[in-house]
C-alpha cells in the first residue's frame, strides 16, 4: 500500500514539474496552441486514444482527444446509426446496438453533418460495402476492406432505365434520374427511399409513389440493380407506411420532380445504376459524409472555399490521415470557459498538420461532438468528452473502431488506472 502511495506521490510531482518548467513538453506553434500535457492509452493493439490539454494566447486551456488508428491492425472503423437512417440516436446507443450485432465496440465519435429538422445525414452512408443513402454532392471518407482511407467527393450518379413491360412497352427506352437516395423528400426531388430511412412518412399535401421490387442486384457504389414496378399511388395529407419488402420512389405531386411518373407504369421493369465520379469509393466497404476538406497533399486548401456557416471558435471533430496510412480522429471540446473554447477551422486544420497529417476532412462539430472509448477494467465505451450541448446529441450517423476479435480473457498488458493529479500553474494540491 506505502510503495502504490508513494509512487502517485511520485508521479504528482513528476508532473507538476512538467507543468512548471516546461521540461520534456513539446511546443506546438500553431493549431489548438502550445501543448502542456498529454497522455496515450492503448484501447487495442493499433489503437490508442491520446489525452491532451493545450494553452491557446488567445483564449487559454484547450482540451482535446486523438484516437490514433493503424489500418493494419486487428480494429476496423465501422460507420453505425441507431433504429434508422431519419431518427437518430446518441453515441452510446448506437454503440450499444452495434454491440447487441456481436461488435466489441472499442470507441466511436460523430461523423456526418446532418439536417436539423428532418433528421437526414447530408453525405453518403456505406456499411458492409452497402449503399445506404446517397452522397448529396458532399465530400466523404470511405475504409476499404485492404486498410486504405480514401478522402474526397464520390458523385454518385443514380440512373433509372425503363424496359417497360411485355403487357405495356410504352415506357421502353426511358431514362430517368434518381436525385438521392434515404434523404429527406421534397418539392423538387424524385428520391428512392428503403425501410432503413424510415418505416413511415408523415405527408403532407399530395405524393406520387412508386412502389418497387428488388429482382436482383444491390445497393452498393458502382453496383447495378434490376427492379419492377409493384404498384403506383396518390398519398395525400397522411402517414404513409413503407412496405418492409420494397422500396419506393418519390416525388411531391405538384413539385418540379413530378413529370417522372409519366414514364413509369404498374409491371415496369426497371435496372437501376448506381456510378460514381469517384471510382476508388466503389472499394470502400464503409463510408460517411463529411464537410470541408482542409488539408490536402500537406497543404491547407483555400480557406475562401471553406463553409463559412462553420466559422467562429466551437466544438470540432475531424480526421486526418498521415503519410503511412495511420488515421487520426480528432475532438476538441468548446464553449466551455476554463475548459475549452474551441478551435477555428483554421486553427483545426493547423493542428491536423501538425500532428503530421497530410489529409484531413472536418466532420460534424458544435454540439455534435462527442468521443467515447473503452477504459481500463470497463468492458463498454464511456464517454470521454464534455458535449457543449450538456447532454448527448441524437445525430444521424457516427464511426465505431471496432475490433476483429472479441476478448479472450487474458491479460495483454498492465497500464495505471488513471494519471495522477495535475496541476496548472498557481493551482494547489495537499499531498497526504
Amino acid at each position: 500500500m506505502r510503495a502504490k502511495l508513494n509512487f502517485k506521490i511520485v508521479l504528482t510531482y513528476l508532473l507538476v514539474l512538467a507543468l512548471l518548467t516546461g521540461v520534456t513538453l513539446p511546443v506546438l506553434a500553431d493549431g489548438a496552441g502550445a501543448v502542456v500535457y498529454r497522455s496515450s492509452q492503448s484501447l487495442a493493439s493499433g489503437l490508442d486514444c491520446v489525452t491532451q490539454i493545450s494553452w491557446n494566447g488567445d483564449v487559454g486551456r484547450e482540451q482535446s482527444w486523438t484516437l490514433v488508428y493503424s489500418t493494419s491492425s486487428d480494429v476496423r472503423p465501422v460507420v453505425a446509426w441507431g433504429d434508422s437512417l431519419k431518427q437518430g440516436d446518441t453515441l452510446l446507443t448506437a454503440a450499444a446496438f452495434a454491440e447487441d450485432q456481436g461488435q466489441n465496440v472499442l470507441a466511436g465519435f460523430n461523423s456526418d453533418f446532418f439536417d436539423m429538422a428532418s433528421g437526414s445525414t447530408m453525405g453518403i452512408v456505406v456499411s458492409g460495402g452497402v449503399l445506404y443513402s446517397s452522397d448529396n454532392g458532399r465530400s466523404a471518407v470511405g475504409f476499404t476492406a485492404e486498410g486504405q482511407t480514401v478522402i474526397g467527393y464520390p458523385g454518385l450518379n443514380l440512373t433509372l432505365r425503363n424496359y417497360g413491360s411485355q403487357e405495356n412497352p410504352a415506357n421502353h427506352g426511358a431514362s430517368l434520374t434518381v436525385s438521392h437516395y434515404n434523404k429527406q423528400p421534397g418539392i423538387w426531388v424524385f428520391d428512392l427511399l428503403s425501410r432503413d430511412y424510415a418505416e413511415s412518412l408523415a405527408l403532407s399535401g399530395s405524393w406520387y409513389i412508386a412502389e418497387v421490387r428488388t429482382l436482383a442486384g444491390e445497393m452498393a457504389v458502382g453496383g447495378q440493380m434490376e427492379l419492377k414496378v409493384e404498384r403506383i399511388l396518390t398519398v395525400t395529407d397522411e402517414t404513409y407506411t413503407i412496405p418492409a419488402d420494397r422500396m419506393i420512389l418519390i416525388a411531391q405531386a405538384d413539385g418540379y420532380a413530378a413529370w417522372n411518373f409519366a414514364y413509369l407504369a404498374e409491371e415496369d421493369e426497371l435496372t437501376l445504376d448506381i456510378t460514381p465520379e469517384d471510382p476508388r469509393f466503389i472499394q470502400a466497404v464503409e463510408a460517411c459524409g463529411g464537410g470541408d476538406i482542409l488539408v490536402s497533399d500537406g497543404q491547407l486548401t483555400n480557406p475562401a472555399g471553406w463553409d463559412s456557416t462553420l466559422g467562429g471558435r466551437n466544438p470540432r471533430t475531424a480526421l486526418g490521415v498521415r503519410p503511412d496510412g495511420t488515421v487520426l480522429f480528432y475532438v476538441c471540446d468548446g464553449r466551455s470557459s476554463g475548459h475549452s473554447s474551441g478551435l477555428t477551422l483554421s486553427e483545426l486544420a493547423q493542428e491536423l498538420l501538425a500532428q503530421g497529417c497530410t489529409t484531413a476532412l472536418n466532420l460534424d462539430g458544435g454540439g455534435s461532438t462527442t468521443l467515447a472509448a473503452q477504459s481500463i477494467g470497463q468492458s463498454q465505451v464511456r464517454i470521454r468528452n464534455r458535449p457543449s450541448d450538456g447532454f448527448l446529441r441524437s445525430c444521424a450517423v457516427y464511426i465505431l473502431l471496432v475490433a476483429v476479435t472479441r476478448p479472450d480473457g487474458q491479460a495483454a498488458h498492465l497500464a495505471l488506472e488513471t494519471d495522477g493529479a495535475l496541476l496548472t500553474r498557481r493551482a494547489a494540491l495537499e499531498l497526504g
